[in-house]
This record gives C-alpha cells, structure tokens and sequence, in this order.
C-alpha cells in the first residue's frame, strides 16, 4: 500500500485515508487471524538511516510478509525467492 498521496487521474487519495485503510482493513484483519504476529508497515519503521534497508533487512528476517504489489509494474519484472499465495 502506498505511503503518501496517490493520484489516479482526477481522483486523489490522501496519505491519511491510506494510514485509515491500512489500519482499519489490512492490519486488523491480521490481528484477528494471529494475534501474535508483529505487524510493521514500512513508514512505522523508525530506526535512523535509509528506511529501504531496514526494511529490507525484516523482510529477509520474517517469516510472513504482506506485499501490495500494485504499483510494482514500473520496476520492471518482480522477482522474488519468497512463496506468493494467491
């Protein structure tokens, strides 16, 4: 899920309504299928240097990791060595 402002033509979601989905959607839902997993979405991350390494760096260590993948078309072909459910 974006971090900041999107716009999708005419239409703008804001950083706020995203944080809103986030927490009221995603997160919770997570929560209530294990109450004991650590949930961390990249911007809660608050460790001082480059936020994409410390990011990085709990993707390699966990062992679940829930990627929203739709604004991945411009990197080009996404490779990954993880197991992706659908």
């Amino acid at each position: 899920m974006p971090i900041g402002d999107q716009e999708f033509g005419s239409v703008i979601v804001t950083k706020t309504e995203l944080k809103n989905r986030y927490d009221d959607l995603i997160k919770e839902a997570i929560q209530k299928a294990d109450p004991s997993l650590e949930i961390m979405r990249a911007d809660e991350v608050s460790f001082p240097g480059s936020i994409s390494s410390d990011v990085i760096a709990r993707i390699m260590h966990s062992d679940i990791v829930v990627v929203d993948g739709s604004s991945l078309f411009h990197v080009g072909k996404l490779n990954s060595s993880f197991p992706v459910l659908r």
